[in-house]
């Protein structure tokens, strides 16, 4: 039984270590698509709506400081 569990493909911690990081990455990947989709919706439905509210405007600033 030893002898099977040393010649399983994810015996070595790199292995283990190569696992975690695809598992994450990709678990990463799909979070980062959600996000992605329901900021689309959001902006989008926002600009579909027959009525406009001046409080729902972006506006980015952009500061800058100089020394």
């Amino acid at each position: 039984m030893r002898s099977m569990k040393e010649s399983s493909p994810f015996s070595s911690p790199q292995q283990h270590s190569k696992m975690r990081v695809t598992i994450t990455g990709m678990l990463q990947g799909i979070l980062c698509l959600l996000y992605e989709l329901l900021i689309y919706i959001d902006v989008y439905t926002d600009k579909l709506s027959p009525t406009t509210d001046i409080d729902n405007i972006l506006f980015t600033v952009i500061h800058s400081r100089r020394k």
